[in-house]
């Protein structure tokens, strides 16, 4: 049951997106957060060999892994049934880089994403005030417009009243009196 997992077998699996030439190897730990696997079961499957990887010397716990991206990719294609987009994949830090430098400047990036974040933040309160602002201003015009139209309406049907009034009157005065003016 190699072949297949999770009912899918090895020809309908998903293919690996392309991976650029110039990835650099990742992390357990980084591997774990592109793939969506988790960090033991990604390390179970590289002691077995089921996905390749190789140890190197120096992390922060003595032993660290190296995973090939597109390893990667293939493998969580064909083992999962899914593929990872590895195009949007940060370069790692040069190796010649000390780690508290590497940790440093991932700091300082973060703090560059922060500030960009929240000046589109404001960028996007500022837009939502002009949008309440032109909504009042919307209904402020509309109410004076509804006011105008209800105060022609009543000046139209006061004068409708006294023509209507008018007409009854001239009507009450007789045929005669009608046509050649007379009172009677």
């Amino acid at each position: 049951m190699r072949g297949e997992h999770h009912g899918m077998s090895r020809e309908d699996a998903p293919e690996a997106p392309a991976t650029p030439a110039t990835l650099t190897p990742l992390s357990l730990a980084a591997a774990s957060a592109v793939s969506g696997v988790s960090v033991p079961t990604l390390r179970k499957h590289l002691n077995t060999g089921a996905l390749p990887g190789a140890k190197v010397e120096g992390g922060p716990h003595g032993v660290a892994w190296a995973i090939d991206p597109a390893a990667l990719a293939a493998f969580v294609g064909e083992r999962y049934g899914r593929p990872i987009d590895l195009a949007g994949l940060p370069a790692a830090p040069p190796a010649s880089v000390p780690r508290k430098q590497a940790e440093t400047e991932s700091a300082a990036e973060l703090r560059v994403r922060l500030e960009e974040t929240l000046l589109e933040l404001g960028r996007y309160r500022a837009l939502a005030e002009a949008s309440a602002d032109a909504d009042t201003r919307v209904e402020q015009i509309l109410s004076t417009r509804i006011a105008e139209l209800q105060a022609e309406r009543d000046a139209a049907r006061v004068k409708a009243e006294e023509a209507a009034a008018e007409l009854e009157r001239v009507r009450a005065r007789g045929f005669f009196a009608r046509v050649f003016g007379g009172s009677g």
